[in-house]
């Protein structure tokens, strides 16, 4: 069976939002603001496209991620698990990857400009689903 799942990488735009240094491993330097020009689906979440805040709300949970509309309409919480530091690569400008799963864009990766390591987002159950489905209808 073919299994048609695309990975959309969309290079976000970023706008530091304070000035500092490159980010520290397992957490977000300092927030960032992206802009989705697409629906988006995190954990169970579906978010409408726009512009986003992404926050480590907690100093202690460094693995914990806000992602809070700019318009105050959405937010959702998530639990990313950090990407091993990777000392080949440096990260010029913020990048999210989303995998395309049966027409919808789930966010599966967050890597902030100025950094070696990145957060990964765990397939929810609704994107297991989703990847089951698509993979019996052979898309």
């Amino acid at each position: 069976m073919k299994r048609r799942i695309s990975f959309v990488v969309a290079t976000i735009s970023l706008f530091a939002l304070m000035a500092g240094a490159g980010s520290a491993f397992a957490a977000l330097a300092l927030p960032i603001r992206v802009s989705v020009p697409f629906d988006f689906v995190v954990g169970e979440t579906t978010l409408p496209a726009g512009q986003y805040l992404i926050s480590n709300p907690d100093d202690i949970a460094t693995d914990l991620l806000a992602i809070r509309s700019l318009d105050g309409n959405s937010m959702v919480f998530i639990q990313g698990r950090p990407l091993s530091p990777r000392h080949d690569i440096y990260v010029a400008h913020t990048r999210l990857t989303f995998e395309k799963v049966d027409g919808r864009e789930f966010l599966v990766r967050v890597w902030e400009a100025g950094s070696d390591s990145g957060y990964t987002i765990p397939a929810s159950p609704l994107e297991q689903k989703a990847v089951q489905t698509a993979t019996a209808l052979g898309k």
